[in-house]
């Protein structure tokens, strides 16, 4: 059997696997799919719905819900679908550059790692977004340079994080393949605004609103030297970052241009991120992991001290066991058992004229998964959102529309919409708690008086 052979047969059974691990999530596809569904059923997103992101995550799943019906599994299939594609293209990439021993490993490392392990099952629009730069990667080696940019294009517009990673296309063009970089570069930037302007036209200013102002009000902070060391991101990326050193010292020593080019790539362009957004999450920073597993794999194959291969095995193997926490809580059923009851005690106590407000993920499950609405379609009640918006402005829509039932979330120990004078004054004076739901994390609920 041929290596890509068992490569497919690899990936193959890890869908089939990851199948039997299909359940909700706490995380913000609850969200994404809610949106999907209230756009496939008529809403306008950006206008009647909030949505931080380009449009064409929505699209997408919109898309799968119309010809398969709108529901949990067919919203799992996008991450489920384009993570295993992605870890093929690595492969293909590799291949390319190096050869298939190189590749192959490249596949392994990227498909059992702690970040792929952890969220190649949740739907935050990245994955589709890492195939697409991938796929334009892949055309750019076969010098199909029309392609790439339109692939490049298609990755931004499910989440305009892609524009940090044209930094690695432009620093490769430039060392490896100069004849493709200005076509390359004029012919994105040209697509990418002219696509930016068509959603420009159909949305309105709510799109620029909405996708710009929004994260540059509320997420980026120029040079947050104290966020550099935000746990969640060296929880997983210290170790990758750490091989990339030891990839990068051994480019340096064997004069390898291309394995330095890897190495140093996704260090710089995490870093800006890093130095950009506040807060930042790891779904972030998937993007560059399989230019860390290219480096790395490159690394070992280019060593011949065992030691140091042994290092880097017991390094990624490290990474593992550290992350078994953060991979059994998105992995484990159990871990989200709690959200189901939630559901079933507010589907047992409300008619179809009331509706819900609170923590977005539990709101958006239970409104996904039953025809419960939620509070003047205000899906996205994230403080952050919230605080953009204008606290006085959701009171006065809550005030308008009293929800039957808000549900708040426990963070360490206080609760999220407690934290905030003017929204529990607004619960005090209007409801009481009737329910605890502990798990990770507990939810209070509150009903109106």
């Amino acid at each position: 059997m041929k290596i890509d052979q068992i490569l497919i047969l690899i990936i193959i059974l890890s869908i089939v696997m990851r199948i039997f691990f299909l359940h909700p999530t706490f995380s913000d596809e609850n969200f994404y799919f809610n949106v999907a569904k209230n756009f496939l059923n008529g809403k306008t997103i950006y206008k009647e719905i909030f949505l931080a992101h380009p449009p064409f995550q929505i699209y997408t799943l919109s898309f799968l819900f119309l010809i398969f019906g709108s529901s949990l599994q067919v919203a799992k299939i996008l991450p489920l679908l384009t993570s295993s594609i992605s870890t093929f293209l690595i492969f293909l990439i590799c291949k390319k550059l190096y050869n298939e021993k190189v590749a192959f490993l490249s596949s392994l490392l990227f498909l059992f790692s702690p970040p792929f392990l952890s969220f190649s099952l949740i739907e935050q629009g990245f994955f589709p977004t890492l195939m697409f730069i991938l796929l334009s990667f892949y055309f750019l080696l076969k010098e199909k340079t029309t392609l790439a940019s339109i692939s490049f294009t298609i990755a931004t517009f499910f989440r305009f994080h892609t524009v940090f990673y044209i930094l690695f296309f432009i620093f490769f063009l430039y060392y490896f393949k100069r004849n493709e970089m200005k076509k390359f570069v004029f012919l994105t930037i040209a697509l990418v605004s002219v696509t930016f302007i068509l959603f420009l036209s159909i949305y309105g200013n709510n799109f620029f609103k909405d996708t710009i102002l929004y994260h540059i009000n509320t997420k980026i902070l120029l040079f947050s030297f104290r966020k550099i060391f935000t746990l969640q991101y060296w929880s997983m990326n210290f170790f990758f970052m750490s091989l990339a050193i030891i990839s990068l010292v051994t480019a340096i020593e064997k004069k390898q241009k291309m394995l330095f080019f890897f190495s140093v790539m996704p260090i710089l362009i995490d870093f800006i991120i890093l130095l950009l957004f506040q807060p930042v999450f790891y779904h972030y920073f998937l993007l560059s992991l399989p230019f860390y597993v290219i480096a790395i794999s490159s690394t070992f194959f280019s060593i011949d001290d065992k030691v140091i291969k042994g290092f880097i095995l017991m390094i990624f193997l490290l990474s593992i066991y550290s992350n078994f926490k953060t991979i059994d809580f998105y992995l484990n059923p159990i871990n989200t058992a709690h959200m189901y009851e939630i559901r079933s005690f507010i589907e047992s106590n409300i008619n179809e004229n009331e509706t819900i407000f609170g923590e977005p993920s539990i709101t958006n499950f239970i409104s996904f998964s039953s025809d419960i609405r939620i509070t003047a379609d205000y899906l996205d009640s994230f403080l952050p959102r919230i605080i953009f918006d204008g606290k006085e402005n959701l009171i006065t829509m809550l005030e308008n529309n009293r929800p039957k039932f808000f549900i708040d979330i426990k963070v360490d120990s206080t609760y999220y919409y407690a934290s905030e004078a003017q929204i529990n004054d607004f619960i005090q004076r209007n409801y009481r708690s009737i329910k605890n739901v502990t798990g990770t994390p507990s939810y209070l609920i509150y009903m109106l008086k």
